[in-house]
């Protein structure tokens, strides 16, 4: 592990709260302040997590669904069993075919509320070939988005900020009531990170 990184990790105050507030991961506080600004999942919603590893947005998103709402945490990484008892594990690459017809078994055939993501391909420190594969992350989520998703519906699916980016949102706007752009307070500060949230999928 990078010396530097980790010396970065103990000085960032949101790996510190994610560890004293039991939360798997920072990731936890980028969909709290977006789930408390939106409310983007409602008690007893069915919310997937793509790309959920090591599962902090699951958490929020378990409490935010409620003991009536079931979330699919779902990642092709092993994710350690959950306390929550309202999540299901799906060990699974995004990028799948299979990815569908999984989610379907586990919510015995009924369409999902909700769909988040927070994945980031591995760095390879090319800015170009970075945002090219984080786009195709993206393009990935919307697919299973637009197979998954109930009408009314929302997207929540993570980039960085590029031109490119420009073309899968005029995409998402044929498909969804409202697009936001949303840059969350624990982003790191160095990042181009941000969050497209699409709601009600019409």
């Amino acid at each position: 592990m990078n010396p530097r990184w980790k010396s970065e990790r103990r000085r960032d105050i949101y790996h510190r709260l994610a560890t004293e507030k039991g939360y798997r991961s920072r990731a936890a506080f980028k969909l709290l302040h977006i789930q408390r600004k939106y409310g983007i999942i409602r008690r007893g919603d069915r919310v997937l997590d793509l790309g959920a590893a090591p599962g902090g947005m699951a958490q929020v998103a378990s409490h935010a669904a409620g003991r009536k709402g079931f979330v699919i945490a779902l990642d092709k990484a092993a994710i350690k069993p959950f306390t929550e008892k309202n999540i299901a594990v799906l060990r699974e690459d995004v990028l799948s075919p299979r990815v569908e017809r999984l989610v379907l078994d586990l919510t015995g055939g009924n369409k999902l509320d909700v769909v988040i993501s927070d994945l980031s391909p591995r760095l390879s420190g090319v800015r170009q070939l970075d945002v090219a594969r984080q786009i195709e992350l993206i393009h990935a989520c919307s697919r299973i988005a637009s197979s998954l998703l109930r009408r009314g519906g929302n997207l929540l699916v993570k980039s960085f900020e590029d031109p490119a980016l420009n073309t899968f949102e005029v995409e998402l706007k044929r498909n969804f009531r409202e697009i936001r752009r949303v840059i969350t307070p624990a982003s790191r500060k160095r990042s181009s990170e941000l969050f497209l949230l699409a709601l009600g999928r019409l």
